[in-house]
């Protein structure tokens, strides 16, 4: 787990090593978002379309490299990238406009402060 593996580095003061494509911007989504668009579709069942998919997400995507950066701002770890790997790809990002409008979806945790929150869960677990 890329987010794990940086916690575990930063808590440790250790080198974190970048593999695969640095660039390549995914999807995250805070797990309250998801219990709250679940709970909504519980409750509202019967008024919700059955037709095709809803894609749960924030809609904005973020590389391990920018990952990498936030959880850097305020430390000294280290980064490097022993990697070559390239995708054919850039991005790995959701379109949520469906969920907003049929089951007023709209994620109210940003992914920095998300980030910033597990952070601190995660040093508190150690």
């Amino acid at each position: 787990n890329l987010i794990a593996n940086f916690f575990d580095s930063k808590v440790k003061g250790k080198l974190f090593n970048l593999n695969g494509e640095i660039n390549l911007k995914r999807d995250y989504i805070y797990v309250d978002d998801v219990v709250d668009v679940i709970l909504s579709i519980v409750i509202n069942i019967d008024s919700i379309s059955r037709d095709g998919n809803y894609n749960i997400s924030t809609g904005d995507g973020f590389s391990p490299l920018e990952i990498a950066k936030l959880l850097t701002s305020d430390s000294k770890i280290a980064i490097s990238n022993k990697s070559n790997v390239t995708a054919n790809i850039s991005s790995l990002v959701l379109s949520n406009q469906k969920a907003k409008d049929i089951l007023n979806f709209t994620p109210k945790v940003n992914f920095r402060d998300g980030l910033i929150d597990n952070f601190a869960h995660y040093k508190c677990m150690q």
